[in-house]
């Protein structure tokens, strides 16, 4: 059962006010958070009698952030997020009339971290003057484990909390400060209190069942991915499944054929009222001839062709950026021609067809220049697109198998000339660590406001070459770093993890982002002095 319990609030008659002048007096109350499983967050409700607007200050005895809430009205229901768990804190609540006169509660309210198993963490960089400031959202999830958003601060300490109830990929921020993500395979929005927006879901599916979900007609599922734009709409993939006359037998054979059934996937467009806007699936885009290894892993659907794991819309050019991790493969898609403008990725196994829309690497082998293995979450700014460069299989493809190297992962930055369909390396951070690390599967890369850029060490086996069970942990841990792009030097690093006691997975998970405020940009936070 769900408790809600409530702080009464004083409020000290403000100098130079005597009774019975002044906005009439409010009621004020600290509740949880009216839906379960929302931690380090409560509502400061006010119950008034004529028009005020908010202002709060909240005081954890070592930093006091003021809150300008916006707009006036009668009664206030305001989210206190960003607290710490067993931290006393003092929230001090100014109600402005529209005269212009004041009063003021006073609150004390002390958070408890949750009864859950919550990662470990280690800060292992710290340079807060050149980081970007704000929070980071990490979601994770592992075998015994809870499924989790988590806002971190920059010491690696828990600001907000939300249990899910399935695997969370993709969660973002929006300017409001809602947040969206899919859960398991349900695109869903919620503001940071935990109250759900809205809810989508295939319209076959057993989800879609749920109050107040809307139905999406035409797709089975969703996965990986959710990308929203500002008309309410998004982005996401969905599983395509094919019989094909022609497939590899075999990575070891890749270019001897043989019917089959495969699983290849589909971008989606799809509107906030549930109706499909677009969708364009990868098996008209490339050739079901070539694969790479994964490709021939079995699925309930067929063999696992494409495993597409990212979308990027980029609406200035009517196109969109398509990741298909088994491919080794990005390709950019004009969704008004419906064909692909480029391809970034290892150029073997290409039929003629293909051969001109491959980007060419540089000529000079004095260049750096390694393609993306197995990548996840491109991003793209102006002719820069930004990749998680898993680095599977030591970097090798079923055409070409060069001698397997230690494996490792990488950011890794790519500028794109499409007039010369040619790429060239101009970025890149992880192989030149004493102890590279290496995601095996899951990753991120984000370029930050100010030119950081912020990576996501998913599925770490090891830390620093050492297994994570000779550290005392469970098997799979996690590191998220902000890297200064100029100089290459990390200036905030991450480690979550969880003891070997604690889970026989440990913790895992996708793709961390970096918000300034948690409440978005329409509740005005700064720093008091």
């Amino acid at each position: 059962m769900w408790l809600t319990w409530a702080v009464a609030c004083t409020r000290p008659i403000p100098q130079g006010v005597t009774p019975g002048q002044g906005p009439p007096r409010a009621t004020v109350e600290i509740l949880d958070p009216e839906e379960p499983g929302v931690y380090l967050a409560k509502r400061l409700v006010v119950a008034g009698t004529g028009p005020t607007s908010a202002t709060v200050v909240i005081d954890d005895g070592e930093q006091r952030r003021e809150l300008v809430f916006p707009g006036s009205r009668t009664d206030h229901d305001l989210p206190l997020l960003g607290l710490l768990g067993g931290i006393p804190h003092t929230i001090t609540l100014t109600l402005t009339a529209e005269d212009g006169q004041q009063q003021q509660h006073v609150c004390s309210v002390t958070p408890e971290l949750p009864e859950l198993v919550l990662p470990h963490t280690e800060i292992l960089a710290h340079e807060p003057g050149r980081m970007v400031p704000g929070y980071t959202l990490i979601p994770g999830r592992g075998e015994g484990l809870p499924h989790l958003i988590v806002a971190y601060d920059e010491r690696g300490r828990s600001r907000l909390i939300h249990e899910l109830e399935g695997r969370v990929f993709a969660v973002s921020q929006r300017p409001d400060g809602t947040l969206r993500a899919l859960i398991a395979s349900v695109a869903t929005a919620f503001d940071p209190l935990g109250r759900r927006l809205g809810r989508w879901a295939a319209a076959d599916s057993p989800e879609s069942l749920v109050g107040g979900t809307t139905s999406i007609v035409g797709i089975e599922t969703m996965h990986h991915e959710l990308v929203p734009l500002d008309d309410g709409s998004f982005w996401a993939l969905t599983p395509e499944q094919l019989e094909v006359d022609a497939y590899p037998i075999s990575e070891a054979r890749p270019r001897t054929f043989a019917p089959a059934s495969i699983m290849g996937d589909t971008a989606i467009h799809v509107a906030e009222d549930g109706t499909l806007l677009d969708s364009i699936a990868l098996s008209d885009l490339l050739p079901t001839t070539r694969i790479g290894y994964g490709s021939l892993t079995p699925d309930e659907r067929g063999l696992d062709w494409s495993h597409a794991n990212a979308v990027w819309p980029l609406p200035e050019e009517d196109a969109i950026l398509i990741s298909s991790r088994h491919l080794d493969t990005i390709v950019k898609v004009d969704l008004t021609t419906r064909e692909p403008v480029w391809i970034l990725a290892p150029h073997e196994g290409w039929p003629e067809s293909h051969l001109p829309y491959l980007l060419d690497p540089p000529e000079s082998e004095e260049v750096p220049f390694e393609w993306a293995f197995h990548q996840h979450a491109p991003m793209m700014q102006g002719d820069r697109i930004l990749v998680f460069d898993n680095g599977n299989f030591g970097r090798r493809t079923p055409y070409v198998r060069r001698p397997k190297s230690e494996d490792y992962s990488r950011l890794v930055e790519f500028t794109i000339d499409e007039a010369a369909m040619s790429l060239e390396q101009t970025f890149s951070w992880g192989e030149q660590l004493q102890h590279p690390l290496y995601s095996v599967a899951l990753g991120n890369a984000d370029y930050l406001d100010n030119g950081n850029i912020l990576g996501t060490f998913s599925y770490l086996h090891e830390e620093d070459g050492v297994p994570n069970p000779v550290l005392g942990r469970a098997p799979r841990s996690m590191r998220v770093v902000e890297i200064d792009r100029t100089t290459g030097e990390p200036v905030w690093e991450l480690s979550l993890y969880a003891g070997e006691d604690e889970s026989p997975e440990g913790w895992y998970g996708d793709r961390g982002v970096r918000v300034r405020s948690l409440y978005g940009d329409n509740v005005i936070e700064r720093i008091l002095p």
